[in-house]
């Protein structure tokens, strides 16, 4: 089983630390996790814990949060950063139009360079999209087939969002809100029914976003199985097979290494 979106080097788990994280996942059968960075200091805490465990793969980028803070010098770091074996993602990168903590307008302007970006290395985006549906879709659209797909992830469109997304050679990514009691039977069951097996994704969004039964603590990989769980649910297959699907999907989008 792999977390496809993790952020270990959070301050959240301060306490604890990634080494403790990653030693309960693959306690639990989670044997690789996705560590994704949001601002220049955890990109280089990814990409270093990266470096130092096979089991984890980096992905670096600044978070549409930041935005309002980010340089070029920050972005020449990020490619550099990005070019490096262990890292096999850009991102999160995107648009965030609930929170606006950042300036819209600065918030494309990065987003776009992440494109751009990942486009030049040659490797997949890892998108933030939030309450921003179809200016991500249209952004993606510009820059189509100029970087190897991608993954929404932690998704929370509909299926329009869906079809919308799947042509431009992108996955989705279910987070521990499928598990939450007032999404059972809702719009993001239909989706899961509607994503070709072929383009799903699991993910934590650590430490935000714990499944049930841990919902109101902090989350961590260990808890993907829990997510897992209720997609198989959804699909009516055995967890098993789907923890097939979801691994087989995640390798194949990150090219992890092996």
């Amino acid at each position: 089983m792999i977390d496809s979106h993790a952020h270990m080097t959070h301050g959240d788990f301060a306490d604890d630390g990634p080494e403790a994280l990653i030693d309960r996942a693959a306690a639990v059968g989670v044997e690789r996790i996705v560590c994704v960075a949001f601002d220049i200091p955890s990109c280089e805490e990814v990409t270093a814990l990266a470096r130092d465990h096979e089991t984890v793969d980096a992905v670096v980028g600044i978070h549409p949060h930041e935005a309002d803070r980010f340089t070029t010098d920050d972005l020449a770091r990020v490619e550099e950063l990005a070019g490096r074996d262990e890292v096999v993602a850009v991102g999160e990168t995107g648009l965030d139009f609930f929170r606006r903590w950042s300036d819209p307008e600065r918030q494309r302007s990065l987003f776009r360079s992440h494109l751009e970006l990942a486009s030049r290395v040659g490797k997949p985006v890892v998108i933030h999209d939030r309450e921003a549906h179809d200016e991500v879709v249209s952004i993606l659209r510009e820059h189509a087939g100029n970087f190897p797909g991608g993954v929404l992830h932690c998704f929370s469109g509909d299926i329009a969002l869906l079809e919308a997304v799947l042509p431009l050679g992108f996955y989705i990514s279910i987070p521990g809100t499928v598990t939450f009691r007032k999404n059972i039977g809702g719009v993001l069951d239909d989706v899961i029914r509607a994503c070709p097996a072929d383009r799903l994704l699991v993910e934590t969004d650590c430490p935000w976003l714990t499944p049930v039964p841990h919902r109101g603590k902090r989350n961590e990989p260990a808890y993907v199985r829990f997510t897992a769980a209720r997609v198989a649910e959804v699909l009516g297959i055995e967890a098993v097979e789907l923890d097939t699907i979801t691994t087989g999907n995640t390798l194949r989008l990150f090219h992890s290494r092996d």
